[in-house]
């Protein structure tokens, strides 16, 4: 695992195929499960290998488990993009059957700042996580420094 670049770019590829080869397969299952218990499936299934891959280093990872995790990615992208915008086309239509006028614009505002807010939250909470680990390493680092000196002084 000593050339990332490659192994990147090959992820990405298998992510990209995985994608286009899981949109009719996700398309069937929603049609013969319905939406709900599709999305509610996959992302269930895709939590542990997001979980792990949170708290392991990709280099304890073999890199088959690795595409492993881009297939589950690349599935998980398609449900996100094809089920949550299909299911909120049909929570909108809902919406104005029951209203009698039609307010997509509200939904679609609403999705996106729940979406930018939880990406914010996300994205503080792993530089801090890392920010503090980084401080933790450098504080024994400086200690080790610090004791290293006086024992050779």
């Amino acid at each position: 695992m000593e050339d990332w670049a490659s192994l990147y770019f090959t992820l990405v590829l298998v992510i990209l195929f995985a994608s286009l080869l899981g949109t009719p397969l996700v398309w069937y299952l929603t049609r013969r499960f319905g939406k709900r218990e599709v999305l509610m499936y996959v992302s269930g299934a895709c939590c542990p290998f997001f979980f792990a891959f949170f708290f392991v280093p990709p280099q304890s990872f073999p890199t088959a488990v690795i595409y492993i995790a881009g297939v589950f990615v690349g599935l998980l992208t398609v449900v996100m993009f094809v089920v949550l915008d299909s299911m909120l086309a049909d929570i909108i239509d809902y919406d104005a059957l029951h209203t009698g006028k039609r307010s997509e614009g509200v939904y679609t505002v609403a999705e996106t700042n729940l979406q930018q807010f939880i990406e914010v939250l996300t994205l503080t909470l792993t530089l801090s996580l890392t920010r503090t680990r980084t401080r933790t390493r450098t504080r024994t680092q400086t200690r080790t420094l610090t004791l290293t000196l006086i024992t050779q002084t």
